[in-house]
């Protein structure tokens, strides 16, 4: 039998809610993102000193990220940053995806970054 002790040692996430006491927001994992979607950063449960890190680079509480490439390194744009983060990490940050009801925004690649994309899957077309 599970104690209550054990329970309340690892609290679970609470939404934050922004004037509406009974809306609730969908809260994921950052690693279960898929490439091209935002959300913002709700907490990171991490060692103080990685915690540090990602501040400096951007990553504050509720600031907007979106993610551009998943799996190991997972790689969010902050801003004009863009930051890779291994597994181990990306999976201890939860976030609030964009849309409060569960859906979330995705976003589309600039014209320069569908130009990068369509180089890449044509190699060799040089003469």
């Amino acid at each position: 039998m599970i104690s209550d002790s054990a329970s309340s040692q690892t609290p679970e996430p609470q939404p934050a809610s922004q004037g509406k006491a009974d809306e609730k927001l969908r809260v994921c994992q950052l690693s279960d993102l898929r490439a091209g979607e935002c959300a913002h950063m709700q907490y990171a449960d991490l060692q103080c000193d990685e915690c540090d890190l990602l501040h400096a680079l951007g990553m504050t509480d509720r600031c907007k990220l979106s993610v551009r490439k998943t799996g190991n390194p997972c790689i969010v744009q902050v801003g004009a940053t863009r930051i890779g983060l291994a597994q181990s990490v990306s999976s201890k940050i939860t976030v609030i995806p964009d849309d409060a009801n569960g859906t979330v925004t995705r976003v589309s690649p600039s014209p320069q970054q569908q130009q990068q994309q369509q180089q890449q899957q044509q190699p060799g077309d040089e003469q």
